[in-house]
């Protein structure tokens, strides 16, 4: 069990005030951020979203959203557990899924 998870999403105040500055300082010299998520296997997703963090972190990732008017990616994709190596890293097959998917969506 991950501990952070009973408490739910917590945002931190000093990230998002550095990650709201580097959104509108790249906005300001007309400079492109995606911000993606990264996927998760299939229990992991289901953790997540059981604890209540999923909620909050989708949320919050919506108002950053609207409020920097940022491209930014709200929900985590789930893929099959097949397509890791571990609990959190891809495997090979799943890093080229998930690259083929990046490449499809930004026109790489």
């Amino acid at each position: 069990d991950n501990k952070y998870l009973k408490y739910g999403f917590k945002k931190r105040e000093s990230i998002e005030y550095y990650l709201k500055k580097l959104l509108y300082l790249a906005e300001e010299n007309n400079i492109e951020v995606h911000i993606v998520q990264m996927p998760v296997n299939d229990l992991t997703y289901k953790s997540i979203k059981n604890s209540g963090y999923l909620a909050g972190f989708e949320d919050y990732m919506e108002k950053l959203k609207r409020e920097t008017g940022a491209d930014i990616e709200t929900k985590i994709p789930v893929y099959d557990s097949l397509y890791f190596d571990d609990q959190m890293h891809l495997s090979k097959q799943g890093a080229k899924i998930y690259s083929k998917f990046l490449k499809e969506k930004y026109k790489l």
